[in-house]
């Protein structure tokens, strides 16, 4: 079993694009590589340091790899893990967790296959941490499944030798 996460809440970030009706209008939170924000477009305005910070620019798999798929590793392990989206209306919550749509989804979900790599090269991607969060689940439990039958059929033929060395002393 690994050790649990070091800090038992983490904050995330993440900027929404802007939608279609604010095209021309000029940003106004500013990520830096050091997971800090800043609001305004000048150096006056205040800072803020997360655990992660994503840029606007961010896509769904990046959201599920930075934030997410650590927990699923530690799920996995035995430890507990809550994701919880929190923000004012329109501000991207639905897309994060669960993607632009659930038809979106779907559609997606009838090419995976169990394999993201397995995705058509030009999909968007657009499953949000829910739907990518069961996908890895199940895919860690499948491999799981598979390594402990390869253990016990070792253990199996193990025992057979073993047996079959008894029987000819």
């Amino acid at each position: 079993m690994s050790s649990p996460p070091s800090d038992s809440v983490q904050v995330a970030l993440r900027i929404r694009p802007f939608v279609s009706i604010e095209s021309g209008s000029s940003q106004c939170v500013h990520v830096s590589i050091d997971q800090t924000i800043q609001i305004g477009s000048d150096d006056t305005g205040p800072k803020f340091r997360f655990d992660h910070a994503l840029q606007p620019s961010a896509t769904q798999p990046q959201v599920y790899t930075t934030c997410v798929s650590d927990l699923v590793d530690a799920c996995m392990d035995g430890y507990n893990a809550t994701v919880l989206a929190y923000g004012q209306t329109g501000s991207g919550k639905t897309y994060t967790i669960i993607g632009p749509s659930v038809d979106a989804v779907l559609e997606e979900l009838a090419y995976h296959g169990g394999d993201e790599d397995a995705l058509p090269p030009d999909s968007s991607k657009v499953m949000g941490a829910i739907p990518r969060t069961l996908l890895d689940l199940f895919c860690k439990l499948e491999t799981t499944k598979r390594h402990c039958a390869a253990r016990e059929e070792m253990s199996d033929k193990h025992v057979n030798a073993q047996d079959e060395n008894e029987h000819d002393d």
